[in-house]
């Protein structure tokens, strides 16, 4: 019985198969075949975060291993990395980094007592609305369990169907909004962690242009470590018209 065989005992066989691929934010994945005898897998695989044997600015992330004839493995080897001399963010993602830019639509719920139809400068004042809405929410009762009835005669007709609305069941609303986001590759982690959760000043790089009355947001960063390089997507949101309150979301200095 004739016995296959792809290479040498107790080594770890290149095969020619191999792929590379970068992507627009400046990371680069590829994958790498490789062949041995399955009891000399655990002493000759490749071992994570190993060079690529040709390309050594990509390193292991994964492995993949499948049985064949003659008790042998094929091995495909899955690596990231980023290619010396690309640029470095200096944990920002300045602009000699290659980088991916794009626009998220993003939606929250508020209290329909909030959306401008009724709060805005042709709305109800603020105390009307709360009364309104706690009627609706919290609707009074009678001695013996059953709602009283409100006295709604005396209301404006855009606090009485701010309470219609809330009674039936529509309490919150959808608002709207926007995150823009780049991401990246790079050698280190960003060193600006300590600007999220403030206004950026000035707006982000690459940010299209909004209305005067309104500004971006860090938001935060989501970030994979791939092998020895890090996969960094940075996220601001844009504020509602007024803007972010500057009281609050402005980064403090520290007196000197």
């Amino acid at each position: 019985m004739s016995t296959e065989w792809y290479g040498q005992r107790n080594t770890l066989v290149k095969g020619y198969e191999f792929s590379l691929r970068e992507d627009a934010k400046g990371l680069w994945t590829g994958s790498q075949k490789f062949f041995c005898h399955k009891d000399d897998f655990a002493t000759v695989r490749p071992l994570r975060g190993s060079d690529h044997p040709d390309f050594d600015w990509v390193k292991l992330e994964a492995l993949d291993v499948t049985g064949m004839k003659g008790e042998w493995l094929e091995i495909t080897g899955q690596y990231a990395g980023r290619k010396p001399g690309d640029g470095s963010s200096g944990g920002g993602g300045d602009d000699d980094l290659d980088a991916e830019y794009g626009i998220r639509q993003t939606t929250r719920e508020e209290p329909l007592g909030t959306a401008d139809y009724f709060s805005g400068e042709d709305g109800i004042p603020e105390d009307e609305i709360r009364e309104a809405t706690e009627l609706a929410l919290n609707p009074p009762k009678n001695q013996d369990g059953t709602l009283k009835e409100i006295d709604t005669v005396a209301w404006n007709a855009k606090k009485k169907e701010l309470y219609d609305k809330v009674s039936k069941g529509f309490a919150n609303y959808l608002v709207a909004g926007v995150e823009y986001y780049v991401r990246f590759a790079d050698d280190d982690l960003p060193t600006d962690l300590d600007d999220v959760g403030y206004i950026a000043s000035p707006d982000p790089q690459g940010a299209p242009d909004v209305g005067p009355d309104r500004n971006w947001l860090l938001v935060g960063y989501n970030i994979t470590e791939r092998a020895e390089v890090y996969d960094i997507e940075k996220v601001w949101l844009l504020s509602d018209p007024g803007g972010w309150d500057e009281t609050i979301y402005t980064k403090q200095v520290a007196p000197e």
